[in-house]
Order: C-alpha cells, then structure tokens, then sequence
C-alpha cells in the first residue's frame, strides 16, 4: 500500500490536509486523490500556483495529463535539491582520484559550492525562489569549469596536486575532468528541462536588487499568469515600482519580505503578486519531511492504527 500525503502551502507555512491510502500508486490514481482531497477541502484549484512532486515519471504525467488542465493558473515544481544531490554523487565516486587524502581534500574544498546551493535551496521558510536561478546558473557555471581546468580546485587541493609527478597529476587531472563531466551531464539534464525553469528566470523581478537588470515592460512577464492580461491599475504601479528600483540603491542585506509588506501601501496590486512568487516552492523538502515525522506517528506501540486514525494522527503531527 502507498501513502500520499497533500500538503498546501501558503507564502511560508505548510498544512497537511489530507493523508491518502492507495493499493495502486500511478499517474491516474495520484491525479484522483489529489483533486478528491482539494474539492473535499472546498479549495478553489484557481488558486494553485505550484504543483509540487517529485521527479518520477508518473508524478510528471499526472501534471501533465490531468492536473495542469484543471489547475490552469499552476506551475509543475520538482526538487531542485534533488538535481544538486544526483549530481553530487557523481563528484564522489569510488576512485576518482588516486589517493585518500587529496580525495577528501577536493571534496570537502570544490564540493563546498554545491552544498552551499543545498544549504539555500533548502531554506523553504525564506523568499528563495528569487535566488534559485542564480544559484542553480552558478553550479551549472562551476561544472562546466570543472571539466578543463588544471587549477582552482581550492588553495589545499591545488597544493597537493602541485606536489606530484607529471604523470601522476595528469591522472589525476584526467579522472576529476571526468567526475565535473558526469556530474554536469546529470545537472543538465534536469535543470535545462525543468518545468519552472523560465519561472525562476522571471521571479527575479520581485528582487529589487536585481530588477533593475530585467526587463521592465510587465508585458515581458506574461507567462506569469497573474500579468498576463494585467489591469490598468496593476500596469501603472508595476511601472512606478520599476521606476523605485531604478532610482533607489538598496542594501544587498535587505529582508526581502519585508520590503513587501512596506510596499504594499504604495503599490498594493504589485506587492499582493509579488509576495506568493518570492515564496514560490523551490523544493518539495517540506513535503519529504511529512514523511519522515510518521517515525512518530507509527510507533511500535502504534501497530494497528486504522486508516481513520491515522490521519487524525497525521494532521496532528504534520502541521509546522
């Protein structure tokens, strides 16, 4: 038996609001006892901006085939944390460098930058959908690198490589350019096909800091659904807004939600798209974690729960 748990989140909080018990898990099935839990939660599926799953294939055709026609206002969101992770694995292979030392060493030096774009993808609570296309452009950017450089690896790996014979260091140099080519033939593959790519790309806009090297017509932003057909209202304060970030210098520290809520005295039509956008889901790391909390839930104190208590239990539990 399988176990769907249907989390919605809104802005930066997250509620489970229904925990499914299927015989059968595919595309069909998924699709039903989504729709099923939304409409006995009497929510509107207009109201849906993002569709989380992960990156399995019935997960990707029950979007595709079923729930995107009924929710036309959502995008399909999988994990990014889960493109850095498979990558990653391909930098730390079994022998892709000849000794221990100077393994552990390029690991825990070149590796750094993509645990640092885990550390930020994982922030769920932030307003980190802005970042996420700058972060997941700068790894694409690192590996590619990778691939052909004889140096720059970080200060204590570049020291180690220094100290070995030509032969030896070619070697070595020829199994990391491996490694970098593996590891960005496997970030390509999901990151230049994901489904919210372009999204990412146009919510930067709603950062400040970077709107003023976007495009400022709101007709650019028309794949967005709430601007693609914008009132008079929201298209002159969208201008003003690019005319604030023009002219106004801001602190790279900035909180970004906070900016927001200021806003909204001002521009109240812009700031009220903007807000679920900068929030936009990045990862489906919050809804993987409902999952780990039933190690609460189904003790072994817990082993005849019923499927009714179950829930009860569930919603209890699950709600942060």
């Amino acid at each position: 038996m399988s176990v769907l748990n249907i989390v919605i989140g809104v802005e930066n909080k997250y509620f489970i609001v229904d925990v499914v018990f299927m015989d059968r898990c595919n595309y069909s099935t998924v699709s039903q006892a989504i729709l099923a839990s939304l409409h006995s939660n009497s929510l509107d599926l207009n109201d849906a901006w993002a569709v989380v799953t992960d990156n399995a294939a019935y997960c990707l055709k029950a979007y595709r085939e079923v729930l995107k026609g009924v929710m036309p206002n959502s995008a399909h969101v999988t994990c990014l944390c889960h493109i850095n992770l498979s990558m990653f694995s391909q930098l730390e292979t079994e022998e892709k460098v000849q000794t221990l030392t100077l393994k552990l060493t390029f690991i825990s030096e070149a590796c750094s930058k993509v645990m640092t774009s885990l550390t930020i993808l994982e922030g769920t609570h932030r307003p980190t959908a802005v970042s996420a296309n700058n972060v997941m452009e700068d790894l694409g950017s690192y590996l590619v690198n990778g691939t052909a450089k004889t140096c720059g690896y970080g200060p204590k790996t570049d020291e180690l490589l220094r100290k070995m014979g030509v032969q030896e260091k070619k070697n070595v140099l020829d199994n990391l350019h491996d490694a970098f080519h593996l590891a960005f033939t496997t970030f390509s593959k999901h990151w230049d096909t994901h489904p919210a790519r372009d999204l990412y790309r146009l919510t930067k806009v709603f950062d400040p800091r970077q709107a003023s090297a976007m495009e400022k017509q709101i007709k650019a932003y028309s794949t967005l659904k709430p601007m693609a057909n914008p009132s008079a209202e929201l298209s002159e304060q969208w201008m003003a807004y690019q005319q604030c970030v023009s002219r106004d210098p801001l602190p790279t520290d900035m909180e970004l939600a906070n900016y927001w809520r200021g806003l909204s005295a001002g521009f109240p039509r812009v700031a009220e798209m903007a807000v679920p956008f900068i929030y936009f889901p990045v990862s489906s790391v919050d809804f993987e974690q409902s999952f780990s909390k039933y190690k609460t839930v189904l003790t072994d104190k817990r082993e005849t729960l019923t499927e009714l208590n179950t829930k009860r239990l569930a919603n209890h539990v699950f709600q942060w």
